[in-house]
């Protein structure tokens, strides 16, 4: 049986929502039916299970993400600009979100890594996520085996801060990583061109 993409989609965006406010564990179809205006039958049909669903709204996430971080790399700015650009945006980011913090890091707690696809999913962005911050890295500091130590300096520094804001429920942390920043990347730069 042929399902109705508009259906589909308006599934996923209802999931959407019922993920970000309660939590994957949390989760349930009789909430994502109610506000899909349809019922649990009809999204099992479609979906096949809640880690199915679970999985396809993270990879929606992820797309969306990963247009994001290209413009970023393509765009005409130093890459320690673009480093710093990079954790300046997630103050505002985490404001509009109320600091609901990372999806990906919800998503990705013990009880929900017993779901294949949500864990395959949860793995597959932060090695994405990683991967950004490695190219912004190597591109700074001009060493591929540098760039790479230094991309995953950066991209735990986010994480942490990510985290912390998220569980504090303030920028704080946030601008204690870019504090962390401004000392990091000319230290490691200086450090790079003496070795």
């Amino acid at each position: 049986m042929k399902t109705d993409p508009k259906l589909r989609e308006n599934i996923l965006k209802a999931a959407a929502e019922v993920f970000a406010k309660m939590g994957y564990v949390a989760a349930n179809l009789e909430a994502t039916a109610e506000i899909a205006h349809t019922d649990v039958n009809t999204i099992k049909r479609i979906y096949g299970s809640k880690a199915n669903l679970g999985a396809a709204w993270l990879n929606s996430l992820h797309a969306g993400s990963v247009k994001r971080h290209d413009l970023m790399l393509r765009a005409e700015r130093a890459p320690e600009h673009k480093i710093r650009d990079y954790f300046e945006e997630l103050k505002p980011w985490l404001l509009r979100n109320k600091f609901l913090g990372c999806q990906f890091t919800a998503a990705g707690d013990q009880d929900s890594l017993i779901c294949p696809q949500v864990a395959e999913s949860v793995e597959e962005h932060k090695d994405y996520v990683r991967g950004f911050m490695t190219k912004l890295a190597t591109a700074y500091l001009g060493m591929e085996e540098a760039g790479k130590r230094l991309g995953t300096a950066l991209f735990l520094l986010y994480s942490g801060a990510t985290t912390e804001a998220a569980t504090l429920r303030t920028v704080e942390p946030v601008d204690a990583a870019i504090a962390v920043l401004d000392t990091l990347l000319p230290q490691w730069k200086s450090a790079q061109a003496q070795a």
